[in-house]
């Protein structure tokens, strides 16, 4: 079964073949072995020895002309963000520059082509503009975990936090001496109801199933054929 693609990983594609920071043949053959396309096109490239992540942040940048966020810059200004989950960010590869809710918002992204994962990046900060940099993939993902901790640690942050708002009555009544202690298996259900609405809306494609007409994988065959 062949790799599916969505619009966002085939606009990348397209833009590392214009910069030419990868040949069209060794593209090709990478998507003809791939079985399920990768989250993020540009790390897996990277991890599969492609492409390097100094040649491709840079090429990226200067054709998109966004600045770059470099490892130190993370570092200092990543934060997590009240109304910015983990698992967004780990589903869209970013991470907030910032823990206020001001326009222009900053993020650090790999994947800056990915406009419906930045459209539902504003609706969920209520429709604030957002300032978008370019980060290497390896140093969002560290940063995420710097800052969100890891899926344990996030999920724990979450029970603790559903926790602290029924015993403060604002999920139950006020007058109720009731705590919850949640097992282990509603840690899920938890996050769920954290998140209120921050997960993908119907609307949103499924990152890994096709796009109909002259989207998705067709599109991208397309354009290496132009290529």
């Amino acid at each position: 079964m062949q790799a599916e693609f969505n619009e966002a990983q085939v606009a990348f594609a397209e833009l590392i073949l214009e910069c030419q920071l990868i040949e069209l043949d060794v593209l090709q053959a990478w998507i003809d072995h791939l079985d399920v396309a990768p989250s993020d096109m540009g790390e897996a490239l990277i991890q599969a020895g492609l492409l390097k992540e100094y040649e491709l942040i840079n090429g990226l940048s200067r054709s998109l002309g966004l600045s770059l966020a470099s490892e130190i810059e993370l570092e200092m200004y990543a934060v997590p963000h009240p109304l910015i989950p983990r698992e967004l960010c780990i589903e869209l590869l970013f991470i907030p520059l910032s823990d206020q809710s001001k326009s222009p918002f900053p993020i650090a992204i790999s994947n800056p082509l990915d406009e419906v994962g930045l459209n539902y990046i504003s609706e969920v900060l209520g429709g604030l503009e957002l300032k978008v940099s370019l980060s290497a993939p390896a140093h969002l993902r560290h940063e995420i975990d710097a800052c969100y901790g890891n899926e344990e640690e996030w999920k724990a942050y979450q029970a603790q936090q559903m926790n602290e708002q029924v015993h403060d009555g604002s999920l139950a009544d006020a007058n109720s001496d009731a705590f919850i202690e949640p097992a282990e298996q509603n840690i899920d259900q938890l996050g769920h109801q954290l998140s209120n609405g921050m997960n993908r809306p119907s609307s949103l494609p499924d990152w890994s199933s096709l796009a109909n007409g002259d989207q998705g994988i067709e599109a991208f065959k397309y354009i290496l054929e132009q290529g």
